[in-house]
């Protein structure tokens, strides 16, 4: 079943069950209004629907394209029409709906979310900083303990385009101050988040 975690005073996870794993997508406060992070499976999209709907979004935005993050958005945007799609620019041919926003990395959106352009993982990958909080959205960049091993990690080289891409720029995270990493896999960094990915860069 479907839940909704709050995590900071401007953040939530949506859990989202899928073939008896947890998947993630987010909702972001923000002065512009609530902002969705990704959009789970398509399996789970019909409820995803009903969790965000009263929240009156007006923005939705995908990390990369791969089907836990992006098939729910055809449920999406037929059942809230005035939901706008924000994606990479590099990811276009891969989402399953028209992108509203095509983005290139270095934007604020929603007046308050900065967007990390970190390939790798995919070719138009993103990270979104939360500012205000210090919050950062860090998406597949990096995957926290539990989801593949133990510690903090590099996304699995099964799921990149490019492995070493991937692992390198991880680096480009350590150009931004953050406090906290919110992960779409694995266990969250709530504090101390950005010497954790310092000493995983090292490594």
């Amino acid at each position: 079943m479907l839940k909704t975690v709050p995590l900071t005073p401007a953040v939530a996870e949506i859990q989202l069950p899928h073939h008896g794993k947890v998947f993630r997508a987010f909702t972001v406060k923000t002065a512009a209004g609530t902002v969705i992070v990704d959009a789970g499976w398509e399996s789970t999209a019909a409820e995803f629907v009903r969790a965000i709907a009263p929240l009156n979004p007006k923005l939705l935005v995908i990390t990369h394209y791969h089907p836990d993050h992006t098939g729910g958005l055809p449920e999406v945007t037929a059942t809230l029409p005035g939901v706008k799609v924000a994606a990479h620019k590099n990811e276009l041919m891969h989402i399953p709906v028209p992108v509203d926003l095509p983005l290139e990395g270095g934007e604020e959106i929603a007046g308050e979310l900065y967007v990390i352009h970190v390939p790798g993982h995919t070719p138009g990958n993103i990270a979104l900083l939360l500012q205000k909080e210090k919050s950062l959205l860090a998406g597949d960049c990096i995957f926290g303990a539990g989801a593949f091993t133990e510690k903090l990690s590099p996304p699995p080289a099964a799921f990149c385009t490019d492995v070493k891409e991937a692992e390198r720029n991880i680096r480009i995270l350590l150009d931004y101050e953050f406090e906290r990493a919110i992960l779409s896999h694995g266990e969250h960094l709530m504090s101390d988040a950005k010497a954790a990915v310092a000493a995983l860069v090292r490594s």
